[in-house]
């Protein structure tokens, strides 16, 4: 770390101790644990580490400053903003430095953009919760131009983040539309109009085409002598060779993540035969994490589930597992679900309600179809999807780009 002394480089730009450069208003923050906060709601914003936190009912601050977190701030993510500008009445608590542009001397805007830029990796201290002290806040490097310049840069700067900005929400809006596209494709599925055409040319001998659908609860589309079943109360320690066990944490909508699979002892899980896969039942997450149901592949015959999955043994002679996964995962059944959970501070849903969930068939043939047409559109759904996010990739790089072509001199 350089000392405070100001020296000027070869572009004309002094280079500065941040500490003589800014106004540093630590000592005017106070802090208020929520419980007293939530006496005193107001229109004022509450400010911490990375942003507005609440609202309350006075200020201590009414001017435009830079906050830069003191702990809990993403330090060492270059993909998110480490200071942030705020204006106007404001509270700001003890996990966030003030800063203040000096008059003649620095630029808040452009201070934000350089702490935005710079690598903290030698000033913070910690593990899971990085801190930076004021002490090594104060020695931060940087370089200034004139105060003019220092303007200049600041809206050039603001123009094109906010471009890169408006282009990275178009791409979160665009992948928005996909999964709005996906459910519109299961609702089209599962009320019969994905394979109105295919009905019409199929079925054309059959007068009421609508009599081919069947309605049903899901616990009577299970196996003869099989039944809707939780899985393993308690998982018990990680076994590096243990057997697979499915958390809600790996059961999404309509696919797995299996990073975190926890493997249980295989004598554990031979305790709970009813529910060790075989392939093809259908997986319903009815604690914690709701919304997740997928098919299970034979792949993944053997392994079993937490108690917070319900397996769902479908007789694959009625039901094809991946109709029925797609069902379960539409708009309708989800609402239908959401209206049956129980419970306040952990909520779920009793196997009885899922066993009654509503469920309209029509014939293995049409299912085959309505399966076949919604992996079809779903996989052209994920590689537009793998399009967004290798440009989403691009665009997080951008800021950091600019920032770096404009303080690398």
């Amino acid at each position: 770390m350089q000392n405070s002394q100001t020296v000027l480089n070869n572009n004309g730009w002094k280079e500065y101790q941040l500490k003589d450069c800014v106004d540093i208003l630590d000592g005017q923050r106070v802090p208020i644990n929520s419980n007293d906060r939530s006496k005193r709601i107001g229109e004022v914003p509450y400010y911490g580490a990375t942003g507005q936190v609440g609202w309350i009912n006075d200020y201590i601050f009414d001017e435009e400053l830079v906050l830069l977190g003191e702990d809990g701030a993403p330090f060492l993510d270059k993909s998110k903003p480490i200071a942030y500008i705020i204006n106007g009445k404001s509270w700001v608590n003890n996990h966030a430095h003030v800063l203040r542009a000096r008059k003649d001397i620095s630029n808040n805007r452009f201070i934000k953009y350089y702490l935005d830029y710079f690598d903290f990796s030698d000033y913070v201290a910690g593990t899971t919760r990085l801190k930076l002290t004021q002490s090594a806040m104060k020695t931060i490097p940087i370089k200034l131009p004139d105060v003019t310049t220092q303007n200049k840069i600041a809206d050039l700067l603001n123009n094109q983040i906010i471009s890169i900005h408006k282009t990275a929400s178009k791409l979160t809006s665009a992948k928005n539309q996909l999964n709005n596209f996906r459910q519109a494709i299961l609702t089209a599925a599962i009320t019969g109009k994905l394979t109105e055409d295919w009905r019409k040319k199929q079925l054309s001998t059959i007068k009421d085409l609508n009599s081919v659908w069947a309605n049903k609860a899901l616990g009577e589309l299970c196996e003869k002598g099989k039944g809707i079943s939780y899985g393993v109360i308690k998982l018990g320690e990680h076994i590096e060779d243990g057997t697979p066990c499915l958390r809600t944490s790996n059961v999404r909508w309509l696919n797995f993540e299996l990073n975190g699979l926890k493997r249980i002892s295989p004598t554990l899980s031979s305790s709970y035969s009813r529910t060790i896969l075989m392939g093809g039942e259908v997986l319903v997450n009815v604690r914690g994490t709701l919304g997740g149901v997928v098919a299970v592949p034979t792949e993944m015959k053997g392994w079993n589930v937490s108690r917070e999955v319900a397996v769902v043994p479908v007789d694959k002679s009625k039901v094809f597992p991946d109709f029925i996964a797609y069902y379960i995962g539409s708009t309708v059944s989800q609402y239908w679900l959401a209206n049956v959970q129980k419970g306040v501070a952990y909520t779920g849903i009793n196997l009885e309600d899922l066993r009654n969930l509503p469920i309209e068939i029509p014939i293995l043939e049409e299912q085959k179809e309505i399966v076949k047409r919604v992996k079809s559109y779903f996989e052209l759904a994920d590689k537009v999807e793998k399009q967004i996010e290798a440009a989403e990739a691009k665009v997080s790089k951008l800021t950091q780009a600019v920032l770096a072509k404009t303080f690398n001199n």
